[in-house]
């Protein structure tokens, strides 16, 4: 999630503190109250850009976190999928682990002749180790290899 981060801006110019009455006729609003028990923190753009800078600061630190927990639980393995050398569907691979859950794969880029567009999107399929999974191709021009080598990421 990112935090978009404001500039707090003072209000310059001339009197600020002046004000029309109803009738057309200005006045001049000085703070006079009759007892002040505590300052409090004045609203200025300098206070407020501090508590930007700070709302900033703990969001990356907690997508950092974030990051740091999810790389620490993904695991990358590879496979070689037989896919077809044009069109579109359902191929089939055997899940890794036991309880994997296939968040993304992909083609190995190098490993292969030409993909010609090729796509990849796993069903998110939650299984035992040896059982079969789906995942959709997509190929919308003739490739030159049927048998691709693919990482795959799974939690």
């Amino acid at each position: 999630m990112a935090y978009s981060k404001k500039t707090w801006l003072a209000r310059l110019g001339q009197g600020l503190n002046k004000f029309i009455f109803n009738g057309g006729s200005k006045v001049t609003l000085d703070s006079s109250p009759d007892l002040v028990t505590q300052e409090g923190t004045p609203l200025s753009a300098e206070n407020m850009n501090d508590l930007e800078q700070r709302i900033d600061d703990e969001f990356t630190n907690v997508n950092e976190a974030i990051a740091s927990l999810v790389a620490g639980l993904v695991k990358t393995t590879t496979v070689t999928l037989n896919v077809p050398l044009t069109g579109s569907g359902y191929i089939s691979y055997t899940l890794p682990v036991d309880g994997a859950r296939i968040i993304s794969i992909f083609p190995e880029t190098g490993k292969i002749s030409n993909n010609n567009g090729l796509q990849l999107t796993p069903c998110n399929q939650k299984g035992t180790a040896g059982q079969l999974a789906y995942m959709w191709y997509n190929r919308p021009q003739t490739g030159i290899d049927t048998d691709i080598p693919c990482t795959i990421n799974y939690i």
